[in-house]
C-alpha cells in the first residue's frame, strides 16, 4: 500500500501549492513566480492524478465512485487549462481574472475532491 501513503503525501503538498496559489490571487503578480509555481503544480498534479487512477481501477471496486472521481479529474483539468492558458499568454489583466474566478474554483473543488480520495484513501488501507 506504498502507493496509497504517497498518494496521500502529494496530497498535502498540493495543498500547500494551493494555498500559495490562493495567496497570491489577492497580491500583485509576480509573473515569474507564478508561472513557476503553476508549473510545479501541474508536474506534481500529473504524475499524481496518473497514480490516483491506477489505485482506484486497481482497489476500488464501488464503480460510481471511480465514475465519480474520474469526472471530477476532468472537470478540475479544465480548470487548470483556463489558467495555463491565460498565465501563459502573459497578459496581467487575463490572468488577474482568471486567478479570481477559475483559480478560486479550481482551489476549492481540488481542496474538497482530496478530501473525498483521502477517505477513499482511508479505507483501502485499513483492509
Amino acid at each position: 500500500m506504498g502507493i496509497v501513503f504517497s498518494l496521500k503525501k502529494e496530497h498535502k503538498e498540493m495543498y500547500k501549492k494551493l494555498d500559495m496559489l490562493e495567496r497570491s490571487i489577492n497580491k500583485k503578480i509576480d509573473y515569474l513566480r507564478l508561472s513557476k509555481l503553476f508549473r510545479d503544480f501541474q508536474n506534481l498534479w500529473n504524475t499524481h492524478e496518473e497514480a490516483e487512477e491506477f489505485v482506484f481501477h486497481v482497489f476500488v471496486k464501488d464503480k460510481r465512485a471511480i465514475e465519480k472521481m474520474s469526472f471530477d479529474h476532468k472537470s478540475l483539468r479544465g480548470h487548470r487549462k483556463v489558467l495555463n492558458d491565460f498565465i501563459a499568454s502573459g497578459n496581467e489583466h487575463k490572468i488577474r481574472v482568471a486567478l479570481d474566478t477559475d483559480g478560486r474554483m479550481l482551489i476549492d473543488k481540488l481542496k474538497r475532491h482530496m478530501k473525498e480520495e483521502d477517505k477513499i484513501f482511508e479505507r483501502i488501507t485499513q483492509k
